[in-house]
């Protein structure tokens, strides 16, 4: 089981680093953090949920055009393993320049990670809403 665990944390820091550098521009390291199935799901700070890895997918590409300068920060990550899947919960701290405005927020998150092949992979990303995150999405929509 503690394994397992330290496997967990492991993709839960492959995930950070992914969205680290998807908030730099870069998503190949977020396609690669993923399990590419029907079953997948997320929801972000802002905007609605998404089903599917089409959809999933589209939402991390449509971040990755935008963003710049970013930085993704998990704390306090707690990790809870049942046999092939397992749940992360903790708190994102957020950096991100959306063209000329630098937008910080901290949202509550869970994700949740599937074992398969015996790779941890994540199957689904839930991000509070953050009314500042919201603020730099307008923002950019109105540039």
């Amino acid at each position: 089981m503690m394994r397992d665990e330290e496997e967990v944390r492991a993709a839960s820091g492959r995930f950070y680093e992914a969205l680290t550098q998807l908030c730099r521009g870069d998503p190949a390291a977020m396609e690669d953090a993923w399990h590419h199935t029907v079953g997948v799901s997320t929801v972000h700070p802002f905007g609605e949920w998404s089903y599917g890895w089409e959809q999933v997918w589209a939402t991390w590409q449509e971040i990755a055009q935008n963003a710049r300068d970013g930085t993704v920060i998990g704390r306090h990550i707690e990790v809870s393993v049942h046999g092939t899947i397992a749940y992360t919960t903790g708190v994102e701290e957020v950096s991100v320049s959306y063209g000329k405005t630098v937008a910080r927020w901290s949202a509550n998150v869970t994700n949740v990670f599937s074992k398969t092949g015996g790779e941890w992979k994540m199957i689904h990303h839930h991000s509070d809403k953050a009314p500042a995150a919201e603020e730099a999405v307008e923002k950019l929509a109105e540039s």
